[in-house]
């Protein structure tokens, strides 16, 4: 008889909710985000509205455990390949050898990113 199937635990933790208000700093810049309302949440992370304090812009916001993989590997592709400058480049070389124009990229520009803990939790954003 073969052995049994241990069932597979989750590859991945979802984060704690966020109350809104929280307020998220990146380090590098100063830049400090006000947390709005939470409007999604998928088997990586939950997402949030928010604003930059003292602006009315509004942005998004990805949160996720600091242990889980996902969040770290975007923001660090984000840093190294999807560099605005790279994007643009990418487009105008489309244009010269005449392939179809692109008027935009489906990608959203990384604003800011960083790590933060709130209550016991150390989180990613």
């Amino acid at each position: 008889m073969p052995p049994k199937r241990v069932p597979k635990g989750k590859l991945h933790q979802l984060a704690v909710e966020l109350p809104q208000k929280t307020i998220l700093t990146d380090i590098s810049t100063k830049k400090q985000y006000s947390v709005g309302k939470q409007f999604a949440t998928g088997g990586f992370g939950r997402i949030y509205t928010c604003n930059e304090v003292g602006s009315k812009t509004e942005l998004v916001v990805k949160v996720e455990p600091f242990g889980n993989g996902p969040l770290f590997t975007e923001v660090n592709v984000f840093i190294r390949i999807l560099k605005p400058d790279q994007i643009s480049q990418f487009m105008k070389s489309r244009s010269r050898r005449r392939i179809s124009e692109l008027k935009r990229l489906g990608l959203p520009p990384l604003i800011s990113s960083g790590v933060f803990t709130h209550g016991n939790d150390r989180l990613r954003f």
